[in-house]
């Protein structure tokens, strides 16, 4: 077996007992990964077989197996996961992560490469509806999770976002980025008019 294939192998045995989205420690799937199918620890790096994140220098036709919570943490969703969100990357470095693409139904896609944001534009709309550059920020900014429930269409396909105005535009509220946030379809239209 490959490395590929027994890192698979070890999110199947993961999924079969604890059920699909069983948070694990790095600690725990490199014991696995060592005590069942012999992988030293130092061969073995999880990041590289997330759904939302891509390493420097790994292919994306490594097996997405996991979604990247934090350092040493992963959700195990298995070969062949939905799963829909952005993808990050940490450049050598860099203080934080920055959005180098999105997955969508398990399909990672990449930029054609890290951009910065170019903030003038990207931070104001001169109407009510806000760009496609600034939606794209504020869903960036919330990490394309509601801001008042947490759902998620990477958690939920059924999940729906929306951009919302936090001070009304029928109130004088501005299309700005810091007057902006995600919601679901649900908060959103609970919401109403109220600012």
């Amino acid at each position: 077996m490959t490395i590929n294939e027994k890192m698979e192998a070890a999110a199947d045995d993961l999924i079969e007992r604890f059920g699909v989205g069983h948070l694990v420690e790095r600690k725990e799937l490199l014991s696995l990964l060592q005590d069942t199918y012999q992988v030293k620890e130092s061969s073995a790096m999880p990041s590289d077989y997330c759904y939302n994140r891509v390493n420097n220098g790994i292919s994306l036709t490594k097996p997405t197996l996991f979604e990247y919570i934090g350092p040493g943490r992963y959700r195990c969703l298995g070969a062949g996961y939905p799963y829909n969100g952005p993808i990050y990357h940490r450049p050598s470095g860099a203080a934080g992560d920055i959005v180098i693409g999105f997955c969508k139904d398990g399909v990672r896609a990449i930029a054609d490469g890290p951009r910065k944001a170019d903030v003038s534009r990207a931070e104001t709309s001169k109407g009510r509806d806000p760009s496609p550059r600034l939606r794209y920020r504020v869903l960036e900014r919330d990490r394309f999770t509601c801001r008042a429930c947490g759902a998620s269409p990477a958690k939920d396909s059924g999940v729906s976002l929306h951009i919302d105005h936090i001070v009304p535009w029928s109130k004088g509220g501005k299309t700005t980025l810091d007057n902006l946030q995600t919601l679901c379809t649900k908060c959103n239209l609970g919401k109403g008019d109220l600012a």
